[in-house]
């Protein structure tokens, strides 16, 4: 298994680099968007790829896109790639173009691509994942309008005053 990671910065925003990404590994041939993985939100997007080449080899990319958080037009983008399969000379290189034509669509330098991830670039990543996922977690509270006492979401009338919630 060959894994590498590259990063850089592009001056637009999520919203825009996420549509001009959707679209670019839309129009690929044989790299397909992992829809059940692949998301985005206001400040974070992650973008799950593969491309079966054999019943014993795949390539694997995961491409996240985190917002600056001083800057709305700024996003950062970090890039991660596994080869899994037999040996395939030449097979990491391949990819690494693979993703650096997608980074031409930006007008911006090639990703240079290093085998271990860099601390400083994992560290704000992981927080913003992190942010996402506390925030996703957390569910809304819900009270009743006439009495304020909690219910749960969904409810229909209130089990305390008996008032219709669903209005």
């Amino acid at each position: 298994m060959n894994t590498k990671y590259g990063y850089c910065s592009i001056n637009r925003n999520l919203e825009e680099i996420w549509e001009i990404s959707r679209n670019y590994w839309k129009s690929q041939k044989k790299i397909f968007i992992k829809h059940d993985s692949s998301y985005t939100t206001d400040k974070f997007g992650k973008l799950d790829l593969s491309k079966r080449r054999s019943l014993k080899q795949s390539e694997e990319y995961k491409i996240n896109f985190a917002r600056d958080p001083n800057d709305p037009n700024i996003t950062y983008v970090r890039v991660f790639f596994e080869y899994y399969g037999d040996a395939f000379l030449g097979a990491t290189k391949r990819m690494e173009r693979t993703i650096n034509e997608w980074i031409n669509e930006f007008n911006i330098a090639p990703i240079s691509f290093h085998r271990n991830a860099l601390k400083e670039y994992e560290i704000f990543f992981s927080d913003m994942i992190e942010k996402y996922q506390l925030k996703s977690e957390k569910k809304t509270e819900v009270f009743c309008p006439l009495c304020g006492k909690k219910i749960e979401e969904g409810q229909k009338i209130c089990q305390y005053c008996g008032s219709n919630i669903d209005k």
